[in-house]
């Protein structure tokens, strides 16, 4: 679920889709369920991060303005709703267990890559990572990961982090849920446009 709805990095994953490629509004948008420290500089989150509690975050960077940011927040919030109340199709959960089975090898590209995720599998108590992962990944059903994203998800109890350079307009706009149109530079593109409850 968390790399077909925002792959770090990924043009194929659900919210750059969503918002980036279609809007063209900003630099990334990614889904999170692990910590991602340097996430700036890699592709590829680093071994030896070992915890005992999931995490799932949602990332949006950077954005033009606070109406831009806004806006993106909505897009994102509408596209998670949707998400936990109609869970993954069919053909979407096919199509990233595929993209999955065969990117795993490059997480353990290189000797140093390797041994950090040895280690993790020894402090995890699973087989060897690559192995472990394509066996997990063939026993899926799309039953299996909507259940859980059921299970897991909610939308009542989100905590928000902005930077910016204007808080005090952002804090007023989300406090009086303030109207956020998205604005463009070019010729009029009403066609991008989507309605947000």
């Amino acid at each position: 679920m968390r790399s077909y709805f925002g792959e770090h990095r990924n043009s194929n994953s659900f919210l750059y889709q969503r918002i980036r490629q279609i809007r063209g509004m900003n630099y990334g948008d990614y889904a999170y369920i692990e910590y991602f420290p340097r996430g700036m500089y890699q592709t590829k989150p680093d071994a030896n991060l070992g915890r005992s509690e999931q995490i799932f975050q949602i990332w949006l960077r950077p954005l033009r303005s606070n109406n831009d940011a806004h806006f993106a927040t909505r897009v994102a919030q509408y596209e998670l709703d949707k998400l936990i109340e109609n869970g993954m199709s069919k053909e979407d959960f096919e199509s990233t267990r595929n993209f999955l089975t065969n990117f795993v090898p490059q997480m353990v590209a290189s000797q140093d890559r390797q041994l950090g995720y040895a280690l993790d599998s020894k402090f995890y108590n699973t087989d060897e990572f690559v192995a472990y992962v394509r066996k997990q990944l063939a026993s899926l059903t799309v039953e299996d990961v909507n259940r859980v994203i059921r299970d897991n998800l909610q939308n009542k109890n989100i905590h928000y982090v902005f930077i910016t350079g204007d808080a005090k307009d952002m804090k007023a706009r989300l406090a009086n849920e303030t109207v956020s149109p998205l604005k463009y530079n070019a010729e009029n593109q009403n066609h991008l446009l989507m309605k947000i409850r």
